[in-house]
């Protein structure tokens, strides 16, 4: 059991990110070395069975190339210079900034450094660090540092300021099923899709998204295959950005198909 634990907890993807593929692979062979055959193959077996993916479906696998530096600078506590292309940005419209690393979070095949610059705690997404340089200056960390308790409440922070929005919608059904996979992953957390009855034949759900937004965006996708039942006042979303989006793409001018 206790070998079982600590094979399925070393992530293969994690150290190669890191940086630490090879001291991975060293260490679990040493390990392999002390075990009784009885639980190095249990643990194997377990290794077999079971695949960690932490990457949400749809989503491609971030580039992380300067991971490694940032791990070396956290663990080392020194400073880094980064050039850091917000969220809008483009690489060459990249900022600098000195921060100071307090550590690395991996959540959902991402990366986020967090730091303090200038005083003040920030959260850094990796695959946006255009370059990062090790400073020979020691990092101004907190003492009594708890990384696991800066992001907890940081991402308690950053959940808060979204708006839920309960929707309710009628499906086709030969689109139902790609309609409750796809809206799944904009869910606001602890809700679930529920059935609702039919509306003409086809199913109504009701759903709880995250954001406004996300839930115009989706019914949307699904074109004449997805309607609002309410509220009102999202139908009318949909409505105004279903109108914005043939006046942005010179829609008059086409043929409507039958």
């Amino acid at each position: 059991g206790e070998a079982q634990a600590l094979f399925a907890w070393t992530s293969g993807t994690a150290a190669a990110e890191l940086g630490l593929s090879g001291e991975l692979s060293s260490a679990l062979t040493k390990l392999s070395a002390t075990v009784p055959a009885p639980a190095l193959e249990t643990a194997e077996a377990l290794a077999s069975v079971v695949v960690v993916d932490r990457r949400r479906w749809f989503a491609a696998a971030e580039e992380v190339p300067l991971l490694p530096v940032l791990r070396d600078a956290a663990t080392r506590r020194r400073r880094l210079r980064l050039r850091y292309a917000s969220a809008g940005t483009t690489p060459e419209g990249a900022g600098v900034r000195t921060v100071d690393p307090y550590g690395l979070v991996e959540n959902a095949g991402r990366w986020y450094l967090l730091a303090a610059h200038r005083g003040k705690e920030r959260t850094y997404r990796v695959s946006r660090i255009v370059s990062a340089t090790v400073l020979d200056e020691p990092a101004r960390v907190p003492a009594e540092l708890d990384l696991a308790e800066v992001w907890a409440r940081k991402r308690a922070a950053f959940e808060e300021r979204a708006e839920p929005c309960t929707v309710t919608v009628a499906v086709d059904p030969a689109a139902v099923d790609f309609f409750a996979t796809y809206s799944r992953f904009q869910l606001a957390a602890g809700t679930t899709i529920i059935p609702l009855g039919d509306d003409a034949g086809w199913p109504v759900l009701g759903l709880t998204f995250r954001a406004r937004r996300a839930a115009v965006a989706i019914v949307l996708a699904f074109g004449g295959q997805a309607r609002v039942l309410g509220p009102e006042e999202l139908r009318k979303d949909a409505v105004d950005l279903a109108r914005a989006t043939l006046a942005a793409h010179g829609a008059a001018g086409y043929a409507t198909t039958s």
